[in-house]
């Protein structure tokens, strides 16, 4: 099972990624930050606790104003339809 996880806003708390840790027991996670998610993508401590995740990755035009950290795949639209096409599962969480 591969499920990919869409995280349009900043998040709180890290429920997402809790939740998104748990499903990875059972199969592929792969990220896409948008809009403001983004942000999360600045924190180190946070994008290394993603270790388990097949995938990070932020829309070209929404991150090239982060400093991002490493590990972080900008993709442009064609990979955004990509990563769709290639997920059994999407979870948008806003």
């Amino acid at each position: 099972m591969s499920v990919l996880f869409v995280v349009q806003g900043f998040q709180e708390t890290e429920t997402v990624f809790s939740i998104a840790a748990k499903m990875a027991e059972r199969g592929q996670i792969v990220f896409l930050f948008t809009q403001k998610g983004v942000r999360h993508l600045t924190d180190r401590r946070l994008t290394a606790s993603l270790s388990y995740a097949g995938g990070i990755n932020c829309l070209e035009h929404e991150g090239s104003g982060y400093d991002l950290c490493d590990g972080v795949t900008m993709i442009d639209y064609e990979g955004w339809v990509e990563l769709i096409e290639a997920s059994e599962k999407i979870v948008s969480w806003i």
